[in-house]
């Protein structure tokens, strides 16, 4: 008898040790519990919002820089496209003048051939006078 009283004294005395322990945990989650509710009902909806309006911040601010790089780009192709205009003016301009020149040199070439043979003929037939 003895040791069941102890046994029983020892289960009890467990018994209360597990409910003070339990009681200081129910306590501590009751005391936590309006910390989580107005991080769950305050907090997270203002983080929400902060997110989403930096969201779409971003994404203005990178439509713009899209649009301005865009925009870049035809005038940087607008500029190509004009100095190779330009230069193919220039080219065909070159083009045209060396046939200009170069149709003047054959000319002149002819002539000095002609006159080359004009005057062989003239200094060849005086020869033969002589």
């Amino acid at each position: 008898m003895d040791s069941d009283k102890k046994q029983y004294q020892r289960f009890s005395y467990q018994l209360d040790a597990l409910t003070k322990e339990v009681e200081k945990e129910t306590e501590l989650k009751n005391s936590q519990q309006p910390y989580y509710n107005a991080l769950i009902n305050e907090e997270l909806p203002n983080l929400r919002a902060e997110i989403d309006s930096e969201i779409q911040l971003r994404s203005e601010i990178e439509q713009k820089v899209q649009s301005q790089f865009m925009q870049q780009l035809d005038e940087l192709k607008t500029l190509c496209a004009e100095e190779r205009e330009e230069r193919e003016a220039k080219e065909e301009e070159l083009i045209n003048l060396m046939k200009g020149i170069s149709g003047k040199v054959q000319e002149t070439l002819q002539k000095t051939r002609k006159q080359r043979h004009l005057i062989k003929f003239i200094l060849g037939g005086n020869k033969m006078k002589i």
